[in-house]
């Protein structure tokens, strides 16, 4: 499996097809936390595989108000959403969590219905 990596402050590397709205964000958190960056690969590979063409892969920083922290997030979004869509997610996020190792350092799949952007 290729690694992502940061190749400089602003550019981090993913599968083809993943959007990453503000990469120097992404980046510095990837550099802050070098664990993650193989889970962040394995994560949008998985996605792309599971969601293919029919759907938005946006890789993004959520900052959670609630419990004071920051967790890096791959929304899944559709423009017509499919009944089955969050057991989907379910199902990929369970099967990147067996093959991970144990940790707090995760990609949340997740989406917020909203439309591609």
């Amino acid at each position: 499996m290729v690694s992502a990596q940061a190749t400089s402050a602003t550019e981090v590397v993913l599968p083809p097809g993943v959007l990453v709205p503000d990469p120097a964000t992404i980046a510095d958190y990837l550099a802050r936390h070098p664990g993650l960056f193989d889970v962040a690969h394995g994560a949008c590979a998985g996605a792309l595989e599971q969601f293919g063409d029919g759907a938005e892969l946006s890789l993004e920083l959520f900052h959670d108000p609630e419990a004071d922290g920051e967790y890096l997030t791959l929304y899944v979004r559709q423009r017509s959403y499919e009944p089955d869509l969050l057991e989907r997610i379910e199902a990929l996020s369970a099967e990147l969590q067996e093959g991970a190792p144990d940790g707090p350092e995760l990609v949340l799949i997740t989406t917020d219905f909203q439309p591609p952007r």
